[in-house]
């Protein structure tokens, strides 16, 4: 599926959440965790699962980070609309879609 908007490289497309509830619950969220809107898992779950396993790109202490779910996940904050970079190493944001499809939401993986 290609994003027709020009969000994405060709062949790639922007995730929806349905799609990242599947990925979170193939890691071992329950349905009921998945099934809300907001915060959802936490640094000793899910989101270990899905970051890099050092403190190369993450602060320290990242916890939970073991990767087994070979996602890398890495810091790289946002950037504002001023033009610069807030939250390096700290915060991972990624976009994804409303489950309306459209509005855009962040997907955020955090050190801690």
């Amino acid at each position: 599926m290609n994003d027709d908007r020009g969000l994405c490289p060709s062949g790639w497309h922007l995730p929806s959440d349905d799609q990242w509830k599947v990925m979170e619950m193939a890691r071992g969220m329950s349905e009921a965790d998945a099934n809300g809107t907001g915060w959802r898992g936490d640094a000793q779950n899910v989101g270990g699962q899905m970051k890099e396993a050092d403190t190369a790109h993450w602060n320290s202490p990242n916890m939970g980070a073991n990767n087994s779910s070979s996602f890398t996940g890495l810091d790289h904050g946002y950037r504002g609309t001023n033009g610069h970079f807030a939250v390096l190493l700290i915060d991972g944001y990624f976009w994804s879609l409303s489950p309306s499809g459209g509005d855009a939401w962040a997907r955020i993986l955090s050190y801690d």
